[in-house]
């Protein structure tokens, strides 16, 4: 269950509800949930900046195949760095 569930994002509109998406994103642990969540954050600036934080945190935890799932949901750019960051051993934690 995600720390913020309380909050109605589906009641919001525009940046305010990518903006509680994203609150949503943080809370979390699980890369199930990340997984789930993160495709509805409309706003591709809202998206990459929450999944990148939420990489870098979790980095240890996520499986290589998970990793290149959440890779995957950024821009192309984004997502070249975050797969870059996950495959290089001097970047990880």
């Amino acid at each position: 269950m995600l720390a913020c569930s309380r909050i109605p994002c589906e009641g919001l509109a525009g940046l305010e509800r990518d903006g509680c998406l994203a609150e949503q994103i943080k809370g979390t642990a699980s890369v199930a949930e990340v997984m789930r969540v993160a495709p509805t954050v409309r706003d591709t600036v809202v998206r990459d900046a929450v999944l990148i934080r939420w990489v870098d945190a979790h980095r240890s935890e996520i499986a290589p195949a998970q990793g290149e799932a959440l890779c995957a949901l950024m821009t192309q750019q984004e997502g070249k760095a975050c797969l870059r960051k996950l495959s290089a051993a001097h970047l990880s934690p």
